[in-house]
């Protein structure tokens, strides 16, 4: 009989809450967040959370479907062709089969990138909204990084 897997949600909150508490008197801004479901503790930990997962659940998604089902229809296409009566007359190489593969990677990667952009463009706004509490500002913190620093937060 298979072991059943431990929750992957259940894992995930209980590594994020090792590393927090690694943060020096993390414990203290955590309190505010038991007592305050909108204090900044409790928005940065569900945010990260959230976005983790959601990393997670796509590399899952492309990992355990996407390649998978790519290899499937490959060797299908595969199959078809080589018991084709028409083969002979179709100009077909490896490369032109596996390249359906490398479409997917390609796509994985884009789907990727579009997730860790959300976590950064999500990241942007807490800090915003942490300063905003804090310091009387008119500008946004990507926009102040790149005009103090040459930095986009966003590279």
């Amino acid at each position: 009989m298979k072991a059943k897997l431990p929750n992957r949600f259940d894992a995930l909150v209980e590594r994020l809450i090792k590393e927090f508490s690694t943060i020096p008197n993390f414990d203290l801004v955590n309190k505010d967040a038991v007592a305050n479901k909108d204090a900044v503790a409790n928005k940065v930990f569900n945010i990260t959370f959230f976005r983790v997962s959601d990393l997670s659940s796509y590399r899952d998604l492309v990992c355990q479907s996407f390649i998978p089902a790519t290899n499937k229809a490959i060797v299908d296409a595969q199959n078809d062709f080589r018991n084709s009566k028409h083969k002979h007359l179709l100009n077909v190489k490896d490369l032109d089969f596996t390249e359906t593969h490398y479409d997917t990677i390609r796509l994985a990667y884009v789907g990727l990138f579009h997730k860790l952009e959300n976590y950064v463009n999500d990241l942007v706004k807490m800090i915003d909204s942490i300063f905003a509490e804090s310091y009387k500002t008119e500008i946004p913190v990507d926009k102040w990084a790149k005009e103090k620093f040459k930095f986009d937060i966003r590279d």
